[in-house]
């Protein structure tokens, strides 16, 4: 189905926090991302240059007009407001109307607001009542995913629904503002379009863009960016600025508006703390870049045993990518941004890695839950989460932690360890210790690979040749003629044939050659592949 265009009712300083959580919620939940768009008129481009009840252009592109209405009634153009003219246009024109109005009877309005809330009502419009935007987002939720299912027979599953509202009910506001302050000085920082890592922007909007082309000029991708939110518009100067959840997706330094943003990483010698680490990093970078530093200094930090297995040599991982990367994106997803003196941590030590991720456990979710796999998942940023899924780095909410399980057990480790320290929950992966030969080589990267078809055409000794340089690493011609029982000619004869295939390469001259296995471009690109 073509994506549902929902105008979220015009600009009204009063209820400008809850349009502001009905777009976070649209542009957030995965179903309702999926299907629909939410149409904010202060985030349109049109509001750069507006023309008088520009308004009703932009609804007039719409499918669903959603009205939210609190006490005042607004200023008045042509005797109306700008939301009861809208209000009637959609009535005009038979858009559909979900209206929704803060607070009880008890609540002090103005005589042209209960007059609009009576003539909605008379015109046969059920309103829904709310007290706070988190009930606002909860009852649009609820109509709008009924509203698709009924007129384009598509729902989300019950598990996505019940995700759903967990998440509108335990979700921060962080990522969902609009502007960003500094959390120290309280100032708005304005991040614009030349601090923004536009690669991380493209790939990110490239799956929601109408239709997809091979080329999105700045133009295409900032409005598509500020539909998301993750952009606003200045009327000042008519330039754009990140949002919080933009500025961590893809600016170029988040840690400019947000220091807790910071990735801190310390390998240590030993198995406790130690004043001098081997090694640490602190990484500056947007979520998506900052995963990818953080999994080479894991990789520099840790160890990588060779295996020998018939014609291969294979580069052992100490700990399986798979669920650190996981650990690693649940952090940032997840983390509490709002706690400004915590930054999420990742300390090596010799027998083990621990990701250590500000904020308690959502309200409802139990570390025995965890431990177990078996929870009812939601998310406490749920912008930056879904901005994470479109850029493909995570998947359906509650997966992870069996994920990580299954990658641990699959590489003959212990599963993840689960504790609460100092308000911040630890994941911890318990090494191999000093015993290597626990590590499984299923998921390893080969440095070294003989084809079959490649070995069917070695003859006995030049098998035993590579089966030497296998074990060995290098080998010299006086040494094979003796464990061959062969004469020095044939054994150059074997060498020659081996470098002829590309297998091995000759080091050093004269008297001091000897060869190595020719795995240095095999072992390059292995390497990125498991990165």
């Amino acid at each position: 189905m073509i994506k549902l265009r929902i105008f979220v009712s015009s600009v009204q300083k009063e209820m400008a926090e809850e349009r502001r959580a009905v777009k976070g919620l649209v542009t957030s939940d995965p179903f309702l991302d999926e299907h629909c768009v939410a149409i904010l008129y202060e985030d349109e481009p049109s509001m750069l240059k507006p023309s008088p009840q520009g308004y009703l252009n932009d609804l007039a592109k719409c499918q669903f007009y959603l009205v939210i209405i609190g006490s005042e009634y607004g200023k008045r153009v042509k005797g109306l407001s700008a939301t009861h003219h809208e209000y009637h246009f959609a009535q005009k024109k038979e858009i559909p109307v979900l209206a929704c109005v803060s607070g009880d009877n008890k609540v002090k309005r103005d005589s042209a607001t209960l007059d609009f809330i009576d003539e909605i009502r008379d015109d046969g419009h059920k309103y829904h009542r709310f007290s706070n935007s988190r009930e606002l987002q909860s009852i649009v939720l609820t109509c709008l995913s009924e509203y698709i299912k009924k007129n384009y027979h598509v729902a989300p599953t019950q598990k996505d629904a019940k995700t759903s509202q967990r998440t509108v009910a335990t979700s921060s506001s962080f990522d969902q503002e609009r502007l960003a302050f500094h959390p120290d000085t309280k100032i708005l920082t304005l991040v614009g379009w030349k601090d923004v890592d536009v690669e991380i922007a493209r790939q990110l909007v490239a799956k929601t863009a109408d239709t997809p082309v091979a080329v999105m000029r700045d133009a295409d991708l900032k409005e598509l960016l500020l539909r998301r939110g993750l952009l606003w518009p200045s009327k000042e100067n008519e330039k754009v600025y990140c949002s919080p959840a933009g500025i961590l997706l893809f600016a170029k330094d988040p840690t400019k508006v947000y220091p807790q943003s910071c990735i801190r990483l310390v390998a240590f010698q030993g198995e406790l703390r130690d004043p001098k680490p081997i090694d640490s990093m602190d990484i500056t970078s947007p979520l998506p870049r900052a995963l990818e530093q953080a999994l080479r200094f894991i990789d520099m930090n840790t160890r990588h045993p060779m295996r020998v297995e018939g014609m291969r040599r294979l580069r052992l991982d100490e700990y399986p990518i798979a669920a650190l990367r996981e650990a690693l994106i649940n952090a940032m997803a997840h983390r509490d941004y709002e706690d400004t003196k915590r930054k999420i941590h990742i300390e090596l030590f010799r027998d083990r890695i621990e990701v250590i991720s500000p904020g308690l456990l959502p309200h409802g979710i139990s570390l025995e839950q965890l431990r177990s796999g078996k929870l009812s998942p939601c998310s406490r940023n749920p912008v930056i989460a879904q901005g994470l899924r479109l850029l493909g780095l995570m998947e359906e909410l509650g997966t992870g932690v069996v994920r990580m399980k299954q990658a641990m057990l699959d590489h003959g480790l212990k599963q993840p360890e689960y504790s609460l320290r100092e308000n911040c929950l630890v994941v911890t992966f318990r090494g191999p210790g000093a015993d290597m030969s626990k590590l499984k080589t299923d998921h390893s990267v080969p440095v070294f690979d003989v084809r079959p078809s490649v070995v069917e055409t070695l003859n006995r000794s030049q098998k035993a040749i590579l089966h030497e340089l296998l074990q060995k690493g290098q080998v010299r011609v006086a040494e094979l003629t003796i464990d061959l029982g062969v004469t020095a000619q044939a054994v150059r004869k074997d060498l020659a044939k081996l470098h002829k295939l590309g297998l091995i390469e000759q080091r050093g001259a004269a008297r001091a050659t000897y060869y190595v296995l020719n795995e240095r471009q095999l072992h390059e690109s292995a390497t990125i592949r498991n990165l």
